[in-house]
């Protein structure tokens, strides 16, 4: 019978990689059609999904072989997305009202998490040469070295 618990366990885990890979795809088009928070929401069944597969095992692999940009998935790439999307709305709606308003330190406590959250993904997805930075890590970086220029110690 302990082939029958194997075989349970590959289709699992085949219905849930599908099922990943569906929510990442919808997500990155929610995003092409500037559908921030319906992209959020599907990148957080990614998690869902990822979270019961790996815990307290290794990291689990999707792999995307029809993506160039990101060939395989994680819990980190997927975390690192939802972090990348959260600093956008960010930058669109609070952070300009509170540099306006001078809350310098609170820009700082808002951003920073966000921007460096996961040192391990970020060499590996958001600094590869041919891609580069993306723009809002640009911008909330910008964001955030003037908000701590500006900031009392």
């Amino acid at each position: 019978f302990q082939g029958d618990e194997t075989a349970k366990e590959v289709l699992d885990y085949n219905k849930r990689s599908f099922w990943v890979r569906y929510f990442w795809l919808s997500a990155r088009l929610s995003i092409l059609e500037d559908k921030k928070a319906k992209a959020l929401e599907e990148l957080f069944k990614c998690v869902s999904l990822l979270d019961k597969e790996g815990i307290g095992e290794a990291p689990v692999l999707i792999q995307l072989p029809h993506c160039r940009r990101t060939p395989e998935l994680n819990i980190d790439t997927i975390i690192h997305e939802i972090n990348l999307l959260k600093i956008d709305l960010l930058l669109e709606n609070t952070i300009p009202e509170m540099m306006e308003k001078e809350v310098y330190s609170e820009c700082v406590n808002l951003l920073s998490p966000l921007l460096f959250s996961n040192k391990d993904i970020l060499p590996a997805y958001a600094l590869k040469m041919e891609e580069g930075i993306s723009s809002v890590e640009l911008s909330a970086l910008d964001v955030l070295i003037k908000a701590c220029q500006m900031s009392k110690p």
